[in-house]
């Protein structure tokens, strides 16, 4: 997944009727909210608090879900789901792949304001 394109920026414009100012303000709440709100999850999930860590997964859920970004979104949702069963393996895979794709969505987001 990493060559794909991490976001669906025509979308969101289109959602935001093509606001570019909305569009950047957006942009800019992610990535400060994005990396507080992942911070927390690797918090939470250390200290195997299953109730913290889907409280931190759904948020950035709606926060990417915002840009399109079906990767980090399902990557979230899976987190969330296997945190629920008690299953910390795949929570932590999850987590590593979900760090990796919003250090590429972070950075795409950048260059679209740019």
């Amino acid at each position: 997944m990493s060559g794909s394109v991490p976001f669906d920026q025509a979308a969101t414009l289109q959602r935001l009727g093509n606001d570019r100012a909305l569009y950047a303000d957006l942009v800019k709440f992610f990535l400060e909210d994005s990396k507080d709100l992942f911070s927390r999850l690797q918090t939470q999930m250390n200290a195997e608090d299953a109730d913290g860590v889907g409280r931190a997964s759904h948020a950035l859920r709606g926060i990417c879900a915002n840009f399109g970004a079906s990767e980090a979104v399902d990557l979230c949702w899976t987190i969330e789901r296997r945190v629920g069963v008690g299953d910390w393996r795949e929570v932590r895979t999850a987590a590593g792949q979900l760090d990796a794709g919003l250090k590429r969505l972070r950075q795409a987001l950048e260059k679209s304001i740019a």
